[in-house]
């Protein structure tokens, strides 16, 4: 299950209508390994199951587009928000 509270993080150029990436963490992680969970919501729309292991490595496990890759600022945003998700959660 996904938390419920959803934080974004905005994006964009001037100019340019501001877009979002939306982390979600799971409440309870149940694959092998992983410390922690959840589901992000890019700018674009394309959607991708994450999981972060033992280690504090974040991975990718499902996306919704094959062979997608976020742009440079989405995967930045990603990273920022998926930290402060876990910061928030006692990680």
């Amino acid at each position: 299950m996904a938390d419920e509270a959803r934080r974004g993080t905005a994006r964009g150029l001037p100019g340019q209508r501001w877009r979002f990436v939306s982390v979600e963490v799971d409440k309870v992680t149940l694959l092998p390994g992983a410390l922690a969970s959840g589901t992000v919501t890019f700018s674009d729309g394309v959607t991708a199951k994450w999981v972060v292991d033992q280690y504090g490595r974040p991975g990718f496990t499902e996306i919704s587009q094959p062979g997608y890759r976020p742009s440079p600022a989405d995967g930045q945003a990603f990273v920022q928000e998926l930290s402060a998700q876990l910061q928030r959660r006692g990680f």
